[in-house]
């Protein structure tokens, strides 16, 4: 039995992702994890995976928002 967030993702909204992958060509969904191990896993869960470690300091260096400035940056392949 999926938990009430592994449910919405699951059922709603990587559906919708898909849908407008097929539609526009976007090939990833990206987010920022705040940087907490358990909901790294999570995510992780989820089928999110993390950069190797010297892309994900381009990335942070680069084009990561301030406001998310100690989160990590995930994604998953569409």
């Amino acid at each position: 039995m999926l938990r009430i967030g592994a449910y919405v993702f699951s059922t709603f909204i990587l559906p919708m992702a898909q849908a407008v992958s097929a539609i526009v060509g976007a090939k990833c969904l990206c987010i920022y994890a705040l940087p907490e191990s358990k909901l790294v896993a999570y995510y992780e869960k989820l089928g999110f995976s993390r950069l190797p470690f010297a892309q994900e300091v381009f990335v942070h260096d680069r084009i990561k928002p301030y406001y998310d400035k100690d989160c990590i940056f995930m994604y998953q392949l569409l």
